[in-house]
């Protein structure tokens, strides 16, 4: 059974634009596939996910989708930190 999160996540993929909704579920993908063990949340309107702190959200627009990572993943993934 899916989480509230990963229900908040589908809702919010079905409601963005029909140009970047297959944008968004690769992105999804690509951060499950990245950080298997993080949390689907949403958080400000938009899908972000957490293991020991926010790691990266990411947002649709009419066009296009972005992703953006928190500081915290920034440090506890480069290496050397």
């Amino acid at each position: 059974m899916a989480t509230a999160g990963e229900q908040a996540v589908d809702a919010y993929i079905a409601a963005a634009p029909k140009a970047v909704q297959p944008m968004l579920h690769q992105l999804r993908q690509a951060i499950r596939g990245a950080a298997p063990k993080a949390e689907e949340k949403l958080s400000y309107g938009m899908p972000y996910y957490a293991y020991h702190g926010r790691l990266i959200y990411f947002a649709a627009h009419r066009n296009m989708s972005g992703c953006t990572r928190s500081p915290a993943a920034k440090k506890s993934f480069t290496p050397g930190s």
